[in-house]
């Protein structure tokens, strides 16, 4: 079945404001999880960061 009526696409263009915006909440976004935007796999960066946590939350500790 198909559920798209017929007729134009509608596009929204970022204005210059919500584009800035959409940058500071990106990069807001990566200092809060840096491991996702390392660069490396997914699931690496996700394993590195569960034994992360596991390390702090049995020692109350960062690793250094």
């Amino acid at each position: 079945m198909n559920y798209y009526k017929p007729g134009e696409c509608k596009v929204h263009y970022m204005t210059p404001e919500e584009l800035e915006a959409d940058r500071k909440r990106r990069e807001e976004e990566r200092q809060k999880h840096p491991w996702r935007y390392k660069g490396n796999t997914p699931i690496s960066d996700y394993k590195s960061y569960l034994s992360e946590q596991k390390f702090r939350n049995a020692t109350g500790k960062k690793r250094k």
